[in-house]
């Protein structure tokens, strides 16, 4: 029968329990000293403003969406019998569904309302891109603003 002998231990104890920690305590220190820079230099370097926090003038999102439906793009454009269109390209950014509400309130070239608004629901799966495409039931629409709640 082959095997180890009863004088070869099959686990090596050890009696001086500093001998373990010296070299761990030196890696955290070394791995602190190495980090310790880079979190220097994020601090100082302001931050960057994000593309999706673009300012897009005529796109409304409410306050309690802020954080979680950002705009990616937005474009305006004439259907070919005339009537305003508007498209815009949003994103959840959050970890769950949210049941938004949207309306476009248009606008004539002096400014005022036409029309009332209608209000819409959709349903935003988490992590989601989607298109709110929407187009003027008045021909002499001159600009619409995109109003997101939920």
């Amino acid at each position: 029968m082959v095997g180890p002998s009863p004088a070869t231990p099959l686990l090596r104890i050890v009696r001086n329990p500093h001998a373990v920690r010296q070299p761990l305590l030196m890696m955290n220190r070394l791995s602190f000293l190495l980090i310790l820079p880079v979190l220097l230099v994020a601090c100082a370097t302001p931050p960057q403003p994000l593309p999706s926090q673009t300012r897009i003038e005529n796109l409304v999102i409410g306050p309690s969406l802020s954080r979680s439906i950002q705009p990616v793009s937005m474009i305006q454009g004439r259907t070919p019998g005339g009537q305003l269109e508007m498209q815009a390209q949003l994103s959840n950014r959050g970890r769950r569904a949210r049941t938004l509400r949207h309306q476009v309130t248009w606008f004539d070239e002096a400014g005022l309302i036409l029309g009332t608004p209608v209000w819409s629901t959709r349903l935003v799966q988490p992590r989601e891109t989607f298109e709110i495409r929407i187009i003027s039931p008045h021909a002499d629409a001159a600009s619409g603003r995109l109003h997101i709640t939920d």
